[in-house]
């Protein structure tokens, strides 16, 4: 695709500043604090320019693009959410599609025809990689309990460690999928009664903890195909 190598780091700034930079706190607030909101999308700017900065003036004028979008887009989720029209897992996936289809128009429309010179674009695949295990599975598989269990709907984003755990948990899933079948299912059963007797440390329920399980074996064979390609 014309594009998809600035595009992947596009991504990567928007996965830095979206999920990495991002602290449980602003996530809390931003939906009711403009000030939280605004130092978000100056993060995301940030990130976003310094990357593409390396492609002189029309990389920072994209850069400053995409972080303003992604402001406008954000604060739109603000007063969509309150309306409570739509689910908060289901709102934050339509929230990712459409930062990441915004970051797609505007690269295609100003630096289509440009190649990355200052990164090797598989060290950038595994990045993204890493943080699609870690960061931004946690944060999708949280948002998911969260509306399937309403008790947790109130609850603070992440408890004690609890990002820590389920991020190495996903990264040892995923480095399970390279191992024979026989080997890698052995050890996804014993992995999955070792995570169980973690997350009882949660108060969470066999069949939450079940899902997040499964949720992340899926994310990790997703990413695995995605790092194969």
């Amino acid at each position: 695709m014309i594009g998809g190598r600035i595009f992947l780091i596009s991504v990567l700034g928007h996965l830095l500043g979206d999920f990495v930079l991002q602290t449980e706190k602003i996530a809390e607030q931003k939906s009711s604090s403009k000030k939280a909101l605004l130092i978000h999308g100056g993060i995301i700017t940030l990130v976003q320019v310094f990357l593409l900065s390396f492609y002189g003036i029309l990389g920072i004028w994209v850069g400053l693009v995409s972080g303003f979008l992604h402001l406008g887009v954000d604060l739109l989720k603000t007063y969509i959410s309150k309306g409570k029209l739509l689910s908060e897992f289901f709102l934050y996936i339509i929230d990712q599609f459409v930062h990441l289809l915004i970051l797609l128009l505007v690269i295609l429309i100003f630096l289509k025809n440009k190649d990355p010179w200052f990164l090797d674009i598989g060290y950038v695949k595994i990045i993204i990689g890493i943080i699609l295990l870690t960061f931004v599975s946690t944060v999708t598989i949280k948002i998911l309990i969260r509306d399937v269990q309403p008790k947790l709907k109130e609850a603070k984003l992440f408890y004690n460690y609890e990002r820590l755990i389920d991020g190495g948990f996903s990264l040892i899933l995923c480095g399970l999928i390279f191992l024979p079948i026989y080997y890698s299912i052995a050890l996804s059963i014993f992995s999955f009664y070792f995570y169980q007797r973690i997350q009882k440390l949660y108060a969470y329920s066999i069949a939450i903890i079940t899902l997040k399980y499964f949720c992340f074996l899926l994310i990790s064979f997703i990413v695995n195909f995605y790092l194969m390609r």
